[in-house]
């Protein structure tokens, strides 16, 4: 490991110094959608910046003085507006009041604000930030990107117990990567403590520590934002074995349709033939030139009336695959979530296809447009994950 201080203005250079966190503590690794190679890094109380490879503090940095991070290789090089600093394998960068937030920015995502500490670490694509932080600092954080915070109180706290169960359940999900969870949709929506408020925070704190659980064991809590009338069963949409807690229910009372105020509850949306034979192109794995799309036809729908397996004709060949992996290729090939979900008809004209469709997501578990609806009637929390997880019970498990 190389580590040299070119030049230290204003900057006093310790020996060692302590470190913050605790086991319990979630890693949540950083701008995964951008994959920066540099960022900015400040606090209001100043940083001190701790060489994880000896655990010794390397230097203080004065308040709202803001370090360039830049990947030189496999080091993280550290700078200020004054002076090259050096450069380490790996960094710890911890803000002198613990209170503080931890600003970090790129170009692409601006300046976010965080709690706990951040890690760095050049990694072959990468300059990769962890943030470490506490799991109720987490949780509010991730609620207030997963849900409006001037949704009701108890639409809040359903959407914590969710993310608590999810969290307890998932930890260590890109171990491999060594952090617990990424910043997007694929684990939880994380992007620091910008948008967290007293809202959110008393939805995390007044359901502290409960989770979901089946039979006495944690739940793989699922949740999407508009089912469009009806949740799906697991089996159904990813196949597999089937989970009693993940079988589809109606999100109509006989009187409410309980998600229908979401704007994505209906929507149309249409695309060229040519631009459909594009996206399914990858489907055929360079095997053969399918030549150009003819037709789509919906063969089957799952109970919720989701796609269940849909047939394509070619000028050159037909292949059936399942409404799922159709949403993805939609999804890979021009923009998640502009095909909404996989509940939708189809009809065509000439060269344009259109998909009439409701809902947006997966439609397993939670439907957060339904929690919304049913806690505007009064629902409470716990009535509200009982609907959307049949026989769960919420439970008080400590760390």
């Amino acid at each position: 490991m190389r580590r040299h201080i070119i030049q230290a203005i204003g900057l006093a250079v310790l020996l060692c110094g302590p470190v913050m966190g605790s086991s319990n503590d979630i890693r949540v690794g950083l701008f995964q959608k951008e994959l920066p190679n540099h960022f900015w890094i400040s606090s209001a109380g100043g940083l001190r910046i701790i060489d994880l490879g000896s655990a010794k503090t390397v230097l203080h940095l004065p308040g709202n003085k803001p370090l360039a991070m830049e990947k030189s290789g496999m080091n993280v090089h550290l700078a200020t507006s004054e002076a090259s600093i050096g450069e380490w394998t790996s960094v710890r960068i911890e803000p002198m009041d613990a209170t503080d937030a931890v600003v970090v920015g790129t170009e692409v995502m601006g300046s976010r604000p965080f709690h706990g500490v951040i890690e760095v670490q050049a990694r072959p694509r990468e300059l990769l930030a962890v943030n470490v932080v506490t799991e109720n600092d987490y949780l509010n954080a991730v609620v207030a990107d997963e849900m409006p915070s001037s949704w009701p109180p108890d639409a809040l706290k359903a959407q914590a117990v969710v993310a608590r169960t999810y969290v307890r359940k998932n930890r260590g999900r890109h171990r491999t990567d060594d952090y617990d969870f990424c910043d997007l949709a694929h684990c939880q929506v994380y992007q620091g403590m910008s948008k967290g408020n007293s809202k959110i925070r008393a939805a995390v704190l007044d359901t502290e520590d409960q989770v979901l659980t089946y039979t006495g064991a944690l739940i793989e809590a699922f949740f999407h934002s508009t089912c469009g009338g009806r949740t799906a069963s697991v089996e159904d949409v990813w196949g597999g074995k089937a989970r009693p807690y993940l079988t589809g229910q109606t999100d109509f009372d006989g009187i409410t349709d309980f998600c229908r105020s979401s704007p994505d509850y209906e929507w149309t949306i249409q695309m060229s033939k040519q631009d459909l034979t594009d996206m399914l192109r990858p489907a055929f794995e360079g095997k053969v030139d399918p030549g150009t799309l003819q037709s789509l036809e919906i063969r089957s729908t799952d109970p919720s009336d989701r796609a269940k397996e849909i047939q394509i004709e070619f000028s050159h060949g037909s292949m059936m695959i399942t409404g799922d992996k159709f949403y993805l290729l939609w999804g890979r090939s021009h923009r998640w979530h502009q095909l909404k979900s996989t509940m939708f008809e189809i009809s065509q004209w000439n060269d344009r296809i259109e998909f009439r469709g409701r809902g947006l997501g997966h439609g397993l578990g939670m439907c957060q447009w339904g929690a919304y609806g049913r806690a505007q009637k009064g629902l409470g929390y716990r009535e509200i994950l009982a609907h959307y997880f049949l026989g769960t019970q919420i439970e008080r498990k400590k760390l």
